[in-house]
């Protein structure tokens, strides 16, 4: 692969250039891996942004003099969840867009293969309601996952078939194309999934001495209470401890709206924070982390 392969994947400039300088690369993984550590550790926010703004928006998939045709194909195959949407959620997916990127400054990133336009339209109106420096860092991690999703893709279709049927199994090793780490939040009060739940997955920093976290996904839960796209199925977990923090308050709010007798204010869990720990020989399984949850208790556990 070459550096208007990664550009491709992500555009770039310095993501691209250090890639061409620690390549060639051997297996897909290592170049995954490479591409994170570049990411996180290497670009400057600038970088980030310049990403950002090859993007169109969501159910927009519009030629640009910055943005190459190879690149706008990739964007509309991952988009293909809004083909069949009505008018009037893609009506309100573009004004909150442009509401977003008044607050914010740069399009609303979201790795959007897969997901319904009505999936996309509850991602949004959930994080305009981010501070500025959060929502920088989760808009960076969509992004990864864009460019890891591209990188497998590109990856593939230049090896030999018997390459690429080894390749899948050695990076799928979940073996269906789901996320590593998944989640879902069931309202045991209401007796239903809880929707439109915030949750942010991060691993503690190596040998950090300070309990710092990084951010690896943050979603929002489907109709089901479900987030299926919290990692790339392509990423390859870590051993170490790894937090997942489900964001009440917002939820509560719209409850407490629908019931004002029964859901009190304030919210007595703001926040329900799981850590669970992956060994060394559980890199390659796959985690399901749930949440039961009521107004005044909660409880978790390993699903499948």
């Amino acid at each position: 692969m070459d550096r208007k392969d990664f550009l491709q994947a992500c555009t770039c400039d310095t993501l691209a250039d250090i890639l061409c300088a620690r390549g060639p690369f051997g297996q897909l993984q290592d170049l995954l891996a490479a591409a994170r550590d570049i990411w996180w550790q290497q670009v400057p926010v600038t970088g980030w942004l310049q990403a950002f703004t090859a993007h169109p928006r969501l159910g927009r998939v519009e030629a640009s003099q910055t943005t190459s045709p190879e690149f706008l194909q990739l964007s509309k195959a991952e988009q293909s969840g809004v083909a069949e949407a009505p008018s009037s959620i893609l009506q309100a997916l573009t004004a909150c867009q442009q509401q977003y990127e008044a607050k914010f400054g740069h399009v609303f990133l979201l790795c959007a293969s897969g997901r319904s336009a009505e999936d996309m339209l509850i991602s949004v109106k959930g994080r305009y309601g981010n501070a500025p420096g959060k929502e920088l860092l989760i808009a960076a991690g969509e992004q990864m996952k864009i460019t890891e999703l591209r990188l497998k893709q590109l990856w593939e279709g230049k090896q030999p078939a018997a390459a690429r049927r080894t390749g899948s199994q050695e990076v799928e090793h979940a073996g269906d194309g789901r996320s590593p780490i998944t989640s879902h939040v069931l309202d045991i009060a209401r007796g239903c999934p809880a929707q439109g739940v915030q949750i942010l997955l991060e691993r503690e920093a190596d040998g950090s001495q300070a309990c710092a976290w990084s951010q690896l996904g943050c979603g929002f839960t489907n109709q089901d209470g479900r987030v299926p796209y919290l990692l790339p199925a392509s990423h390859r977990l870590q051993p170490g401890c790894y937090r997942v923090t489900f964001s009440m308050e917002e939820y509560m709010r719209r409850c407490r709206d629908q019931h004002p007798d029964f859901f009190q204010t304030p919210c007595f869990y703001p926040q329900a924070e799981v850590r669970f720990t992956v060994a060394e020989h559980q890199t390659a399984q796959h985690f399901h982390i749930p949440l039961t949850w009521s107004p005044y208790g909660y409880t978790t556990y390993r699903g499948s």
